[in-house]
């Protein structure tokens, strides 16, 4: 395996998932590497967010790979009893005090009174609301190892610095972006930006190509957490 024909399969993704969606409040998010380091690999990067449009938090995984047993999206939203946490009625939805049930465990949030759904979806572990090891395994051979786990790592926005569409123009507002400023990447950079122009992924690529998770070794620092995607949620 060849660590650029990886990343070409991951440069003509048309939807890379990337951090601060704007259709979904984003909660917790983990990228997972497989490799047997000879001819096999598979890459999940995952989402969870709680999604107005779905009424509940829910975790989008995207998959890769050439030995996967599934489409590329795969959607499970976690929060079992909505109905009765949350006041439908209300919009935004409404937490009204009861326990969130996710994979029938019962989870608590603080008290504190009706709040916004999303303040309530990041108080619970986020073990719970990514995928564990039976959910990945659907997708991914039994005995494909795991070679590298990331809770969070560097991401660049992918969009053309100069795209003038309405949406992109009032996310680029939101952000405090000017048409020629990008904060990780010189102006001169105005075609855009790739998968394999990210430090990430380009180390990523190479644990894949090799099963070597001492392959990764960021320069840059993480900054996929939400707290750092101010516009996430936001349409």
């Amino acid at each position: 395996m060849e660590p650029s024909a990886i990343l070409d399969q991951l440069d003509a993704v048309r939807f890379f998932p990337e951090p601060g969606d704007v259709r979904s409040y984003q909660v917790a998010e983990r990228l997972h590497a497989f490799s047997d380091g000879q001819t096999r690999w598979a890459l999940i990067i995952e989402f969870a967010g709680y999604n107005p449009r779905a009424s509940n938090l829910v975790d989008q995984l995207r998959i890769f790979g050439n030995c996967v047993t599934a489409d590329d999206w795969q959607l499970i939203r976690r929060i079992e009893n909505v109905e009765e946490a949350f006041d439908r009625e209300e919009w935004p939805l409404q937490y009204q005090g009861a326990p969130l049930r996710i994979r029938g465990r019962l989870i608590t949030p603080e008290p504190g009174g009706p709040c916004r759904p999303e303040e309530v979806m990041r108080q619970v572990p986020r073990d719970l609301l990514l995928a564990d090891e039976q959910e990945l395994r659907r997708w991914v051979p039994a005995d494909l190892p795991e070679v590298l786990r990331l809770d969070e790592w560097h991401h660049t926005p992918l969009w053309p610095y100069r795209d003038k569409s309405a949406d992109r123009a009032a996310i680029r507002a939101f952000l405090g972006w000017s048409d020629d400023v990008h904060p990780d990447l010189p102006p001169a950079r105005s075609e855009g930006v790739a998968v394999s122009d990210i430090e990430t992924y380009r180390q990523v690529a190479d644990v894949l190509a090799t099963g070597d998770s001492s392959r990764y070794r960021p320069a840059l620092p993480p900054n996929t957490h939400w707290r750092n995607w101010p516009a996430t949620g936001s349409i």
